[in-house]
């Protein structure tokens, strides 16, 4: 097929500018030449779709090629649905085109496409984003911090949109050349006027980086030898230091006992491989919980609190049907140093096939289609979601209240969770994240990277607690970034940059409209009439 090189070369840039890749960030722009000029020379119908299909495929392959890790073939799930998107641009461009200038056409369709990926049903998938290339560039978290990670795509995609008029030989319209500069030349002015957030005090915080890999989980004694591990660290840790930390972190789910609450009588029932439902004695649950947490705590300082990752459970009525299971949830946990909860928040954004089903799986096989997930990777993917992203309230030695946001894993993409809990007041942010699935790879770049973009966004520290790393700090404005490295157990000792409940950067004082004012203009475009072309002089009906 003439031509197919150029969608695939588009795909190439692409995946070229993401994090991980060997390309910079705003090579992103570049490849919307490739995509304008594949639309342009491919006609419509088909023979546009299979192209761009085909590009689309490539890009999503390579992009989701660090879940090969878990098992070979898990790429070619999302990438072939994914890849559509790019159809829907191709066939977005042709309707945009009658309205606007080719190349803001162009910008225009990929803009309201990637709005709708992002915010589909299951959660959409805001990965691989145009604008997360240029979390560590300079001045791309100072630009993320008015209009927002979304807003950087835009502003790639109008790079793109202005590269394509230069190269274009035809006839060019002033707003091709003139709309990318003069919103980055305002964007960048507000930006350089606008302060990085200063912290008003610090919580002395250590993170456990156990290096953890995903079987040691599941073998017989494997949650004893888990807990070992996490202690001895933390005994060292304590042992090279002056004093007792005042939070203690864990990662996401290596807190391996069942989390219920404290008060309830009724039936604990978790699903078992190959088999029934297995039920579970409330009482030691709750002893194991307790006793567990307790454990961990011994090493905090007075008034302290002990945060991590767990799967929690509610209690079903006595009266439930035998094949019922305890509803779950993922969580970030905090227990006081006898090892009473404290506080709790959910996660709100779970991870499509892996934490949850189309429909709850309330559709024909959904039950099925869950037990098999469950029996290949030991998540049964019938979590519960949180309806709100809410911050942690704790309470100091003093009596006096402040507050932690809080992200798990795949909610470390979404800017919104993050934007709600700072404007409820969280001074700081922890990502409690378990990354043991996909090995080495850029998946983690991208993710630190997206960690970056939503320090930027609220103003805020970001620290990120994983499982095999890295175990990294963001200072409040996107930097700088200090840690531990992937893949060497140990931990890191931080003082948490707190800023002040009211801080309020550009963007969550009403940036973050910036694409949604956008998009809206997109569809205007889309679905008003296309203008019609003046009839010549003298001509008639035929």
């Amino acid at each position: 097929m003439r031509n197919l090189w150029l969608p695939l070369f588009a795909a190439g840039l692409r995946l070229a500018a993401l994090p991980g890749w060997p390309g910079p960030g705003w090579l992103a722009a570049l490849s919307l030449v490739p995509r304008l000029a594949w639309w342009e020379r491919a006609g419509r119908g088909r023979r546009r779709f299979l192209g761009d299909w085909l590009g689309g495929l490539v890009f999503w392959l390579g992009t989701f090629s660090f879940l090969a890790h878990t098992f070979w073939a898990l790429p070619f799930g999302p990438a072939p649905v994914l890849a559509l998107a790019w159809g829907a641009e191709g066939a977005l461009f042709a309707r945009l085109r009658r309205r606007l200038p080719r190349t803001l056409a162009a910008a225009g369709a990929i803009l309201l496409v990637e709005w709708m990926r992002a915010r589909w049903p299951m959660g959409g998938v805001p990965w691989a984003s145009w604008g997360i290339g240029l979390a560590g560039t300079p001045g791309g978290p100072a630009l993320a911090a008015v209009v927002g990670e979304a807003g950087l795509a835009i502003l790639v995609l109008l790079a793109g949109a202005f590269l394509a008029a230069l190269a274009a030989r035809g006839r060019r319209r002033p707003v091709e050349l003139i709309l990318f500069p003069a919103l980055l030349l305002l964007l960048g002015g507000t930006a350089a006027r606008t302060r990085r957030p200063e912290p008003v005090g610090g919580l002395d915080t250590l993170c456990i980086q156990p290096g953890i890999e995903v079987g040691e989980k599941t073998v017989q004694g494997g949650r004893a030898r888990i807990l070992d591990r996490h202690l001895e660290l933390g005994n060292q840790a304590v042992a090279e230091g002056e004093r007792l930390p005042t939070l203690l972190v864990w990662a996401e789910t290596m807190f391996l006992y069942p989390v219920v609450p404290e008060a309830g009588e009724g039936i604990l029932r978790l699903p078992r491989r190959g088999g029934p439902p297995a039920g579970y004695d409330l009482w030691l649950i709750r002893q194991w919980q307790r006793e567990g947490a307790r454990k961990a705590a011994r090493i905090l300082a007075p008034g302290g609190w002990f945060l991590t990752g767990a799967h929690a459970y509610g209690i079903l009525p006595a009266e439930a049907p035998p094949d019922a299971l305890s509803p779950r949830s993922s969580e970030a946990v905090v227990f006081a140093p006898d090892g009473a909860l404290v506080a709790r928040a959910r996660k709100t954004e779970l991870v499509p096939f892996g934490e949850r089903l189309p429909f709850s799986a309330r559709f024909p096989g959904g039950r099925w289609l869950a037990d098999r997930i469950y029996d290949g990777f030991g998540l049964h993917p019938t979590f519960v979601p949180g309806s709100t992203s809410t911050p942690l309230e704790l309470i100091r030695p003093d009596g006096s209240p402040f507050r932690l946001g809080t992200a798990i894993c795949w909610e470390n993409v979404f800017p919104a969770v993050f934007r709600h809990q700072a404007d409820e007041g969280a001074a700081a942010f922890l990502v409690l994240s378990n990354e043991a699935w996909f090995g080495p790879g850029a998946e983690m770049d991208q993710m630190v990277a997206a960690s970056r973009l939503r320090a930027a966004e609220t103003g805020r520290a970001v620290l990120r607690a994983t499982n095999t790393g890295p175990t990294v700090l963001v200072g409040p404005g996107g930097g700088p970034v200090t840690g531990i490295p992937r893949g060497r157990p140990g931990w890191f000792r931080t003082d948490l940059p707190l800023v002040p409940a009211e801080t309020r950067t550009p963007f969550l004082r009403g940036g973050w409209l910036f694409e949604p004012v956008a998009v809206l203009l997109v569809l205007a475009a889309a679905l008003l009439p296309a203008r019609r072309r003046p009839r010549p002089e003298g001509a008639g009906s035929a």
